[in-house]
């Protein structure tokens, strides 16, 4: 039992975290909703990094991975959000 609390305690604390960072993140985002133009003051506040992986063919077509690390919240998989369910 002592083992399961002390891993509740650790999940609730990283959600908590994990709250805060996407908080501040949304605060940045809001920031910038109606941008003419992508500048460097707004890439670095919202982007951490950008990882480019090697090129690779599938079925004789090129194919190349980029993944974009934001700031507080890392690595947002595209493919799996359902845009149904954002709100403005």
């Amino acid at each position: 039992m002592k083992s399961q609390i002390s891993n509740l305690t650790d999940q609730i604390e990283q959600n908590v975290e994990q709250a805060g960072n996407i908080s501040r993140f949304m605060k940045i985002v809001k920031k910038y909703t109606d941008i003419q133009a992508l500048d460097a003051v707004i890439l670095r506040e919202l982007v951490e990094k950008i990882v480019i992986h090697e090129r690779t063919r599938i079925d004789g077509r090129k194919h190349q991975q980029i993944d974009i690390y934001y700031n507080f919240v890392g690595l947002v998989d595209v493919e799996s959000i359902d845009i149904t369910k954002i709100s403005a």
